[in-house]
């Protein structure tokens, strides 16, 4: 059994060693632990971005269609679409939190 860990500061560097213990042999279902924290933070992201802020996943999943295809391109034969869900789950979840927070801040004052 070969066990590889790894810190990645950037998106392409573990998209290169994804590719690289790909053409060693290890297996991709076996790597798929790379894409989770990618995807992820694209959901967040979009979930994040002034026009889908605020909106339901269903609600603009046809407008991210290209960022998870981005993503399948880069992670051939991985499912992205859990974990980006995940993300924009947790990216709306954190600008409702700061929007509530926001409007008890101005009745305050």
């Amino acid at each position: 059994m070969k066990t590889v860990a790894g810190v990645f500061t950037s998106s392409e560097e573990a998209r290169e060693v994804f590719r690289t213990l790909r053409s060693m042999g290890f297996a991709e279902d076996k790597l798929s632990v790379l894409l989770p924290w990618e995807a992820e933070d694209a959901g967040l992201q979009a979930a994040l971005h002034a026009r889908t802020r605020g909106k339901e996943y269903d609600q603009v999943l046809n407008e991210m269609a290209q960022d998870m295809e981005d993503l399948e391109r880069q992670y051939p034969g991985s499912d992205v679409e859990e974990p980006f869900r995940r993300g924009y789950e947790r990216g709306r979840a954190h600008f409702e939190a700061t929007r509530g927070r926001a409007a008890l801040h101005a009745t305050r004052h």
